[in-house]
């Protein structure tokens, strides 16, 4: 487990486990609903070649570009349950600049962090650091 190179095939035998589990399941539940086995094993087969490919090899990624895609990722979940149910009619126009003021700096974090990715420049200009800081208070 010292190696690196070997520490992810633990996890890919409980994964392979997990999916000859769930055919196994699919296939038996199928069985009892009065399908056929070809008709159960084709389907399954369908399900297997619909997956879609992940946007990166999580095997290989570094633990940093599954960090920048997670906190993105748990950010738009965030937005996706919680826009539907705001209540906007009965926000106070100072909650509404608060809001708007935290996303313009979470623009300014991601134009960032984008400029960082292309250019490999890490380096925050003073006005960056302001805005992250203490927020834009120039609206």
């Amino acid at each position: 487990m010292a190696d690196p190179s070997n520490q992810r095939i633990p996890y890919r035998a409980h994964h392979e486990q997990r999916e000859q589990a769930a055919a196994a399941r699919f296939a038996d539940s199928h069985e009892r609903d009065g399908a056929g086995t070809d008709e159960v094993e084709e389907v399954v087969e369908v399900q297997q070649v619909r997956r879609p490919e992940s946007a990166v090899d999580h095997q290989r990624s570094s633990n940093e570009v599954l960090e920048l895609i997670g906190s993105g990722t748990a950010f738009l979940v965030d937005l996706q349950r919680t826009i539907p149910g705001l209540h906007v009619a009965e926000f106070t126009e100072r909650e509404v600049r608060a809001v708007l003021d935290n996303h313009r700096r979470i623009r300014a974090a991601l134009d960032w962090c984008d400029s960082a990715l292309s250019t490999g420049d890490k380096s925050m200009d003073d006005d960056l650091a302001r805005i992250l800081s203490e927020g834009d208070d120039q609206s």
